[in-house]
């Protein structure tokens, strides 16, 4: 695992990183590294898959393949699920 330094951090963030570890029971170099693989993981998950995403618009294509869809079919669509 590399080493890495924190520098010039503001005082407003090294105060709140320090209570931050203090509550989790970490360290500061263990709360730093919990916060960067937390970030990390909510950009892998915010990434779509690209293959899945085409997989599903050609799904979608095929099913609507050949309709018409004009203002009239639209709300027709609309009324008829309206109660």
């Amino acid at each position: 695992m590399k080493n890495q330094t924190l520098k010039r951090a503001p005082d407003r963030v090294d105060l709140r990183r320090k209570a931050r570890a203090a509550a989790h029971y970490r360290s500061l170099r263990g709360e730093i590294r919990s916060i960067l693989e937390a970030a990390l993981e909510v950009e892998l998950r915010a990434r779509p898959d690209a293959t899945a995403t085409f997989g599903k618009a050609r799904t979608l294509r095929r099913r609507v393949e050949g309709w018409r869809f004009t203002a009239e079919t639209t709300k027709t669509a609309v009324d008829a699920r309206r109660p």
